[in-house]
C-alpha cells in the first residue's frame, strides 16, 4: 500500500498515472494537458531519509507526491524538531513557501517515494495558459489553510484522545480522496512523529491507540490502523461523545 506505482522505471505520463483523477484539473483539454506534461518534471526515487529539500533552501518548485510519503519539519531555536505535516500521494509540497524565497520546512522521505516537480519559474506562465490549473491551485491552497487551522485548533484546545481522533479522521479522508480505503489506514510515520505533530509524547500516542482498541474503536498494528467505529471516532473529534470515554491529559 505504500506505493502506487508497480515499476518506477516504466514510462509514466499524467494520463497513465494512478493519481490522474485527483491531481489533474477536471475537463482539461488534450492540448493543455500536453503543455502541462511538457513542463512537469518526474523524479528519480527517494529512499527513506533522503531529502526533497532542506529548510532554508531556495524555493524552486512545487512538488506533487506520486507514491510514498514525505515529512515536513523545521528545527526551532532550541534545535528541537517541529513537524509541519505529513504528505501523501496526490498532495502538494511547497505551497506554504510561495510567498517567500526559501522553504520554511525541510522535506524528508519517510519511505521509498517518487514525486513530480512543477518549476516555480514556469508556474505563472502555465497558470495563464491553463486557467483550470490556476483555479485548482487556489482550491488546494484554501484546503491547506483550512486543514492547518483545524490541526492547530486541535493541538491547542483538545484533549489527547480527541487530537488522535482528529488525526485519524484526517488520514481517513485523505486516503479516501486518492482511492484508498477510508477504514484501513497505512501509517508511514512513527508514533514519535505523530506525537511531535500533535504536541503529545510517543507514550501518550501508544496509550490512546490501546485505549481506542480496547473500546473497539480501532484495531492497531505496527504500521496500520483499522477503524471499526467511525461514528464514535467522529464524536471524539468533536469532543461530544455520547459514550463513556476515558480522557487522557496531555503529556
Amino acid at each position: 500500500m505504500s506505493s502506487l506505482l508497480n515499476n518506477s522505471k516504466s514510462k509514466v505520463t499524467c494520463t497513465n498515472c494512478a493519481l490522474y483523477e485527483s491531481c489533474i484539473p477536471k475537463y482539461i483539454s488534450r492540448p493543455k494537458l500536453e503543455t502541462f506534461e511538457n513542463i512537469i518534471k518526474r523524479s528519480s526515487i527517494l529512499h527513506k531519509g533522503d531529502y526533497l529539500h532542506h529548510q532554508g533552501d531556495p524555493v524552486k518548485s512545487i512538488y506533487i507526491i506520486r507514491s510514498g510519503a514525505i515529512k515536513g519539519y523545521m528545527n526551532n531555536n532550541n534545535g528541537d524538531e517541529q513537524i509541519c505535516g505529513f504528505y501523501l500521494p496526490g498532495e502538494l509540497i511547497g505551497l506554504d513557501s510561495l510567498h517567500q524565497s526559501n522553504y520554511k520546512c525541510a522535506a524528508v522521505s519517510l519511505e521509498t517515494t517518487t514525486y513530480c516537480a512543477l518549476p516555480l519559474n514556469k508556474l505563472d506562465h502555465l497558470c495563464t495558459q491553463i486557467v483550470e490549473l490556476q483555479q485548482t491551485m487556489m482550491k488546494i491552497m484554501s484546503k491547506v489553510i483550512s486543514f492547518e487551522e483545524k490541526m492547530l485548533l486541535a493541538a491547542c484546545n483538545k484533549k489527547a484522545n480527541e487530537r488522535v481522533a482528529t488525526f485519524l479522521l484526517s488520514l481517513s479522508k485523505r486516503y479516501k480522496h486518492i482511492g484508498y480505503s477510508s477504514n484501513h489506514l497505512y501509517l508511514p510515520m512513527s508514533r514519535r512523529e505523530i506525537g511531535i505533530y500533535l504536541g503529545l509524547s510517543s507514550e501518550t500516542i501508544s496509550r490512546v491507540f490501546m485505549q481506542f482498541q480496547n473500546q473497539k474503536i480501532i484495531d492497531v498494528e505496527p504500521k496500520m490502523i483499522t477503524i471499526r467505529n467511525m461514528s464514535l471516532l467522529k464524536d471524539l473529534n468533536h469532543g461530544c461523545s455520547k459514550h463513556k470515554i476515558i480522557e487522557h491529559h496531555v503529556a
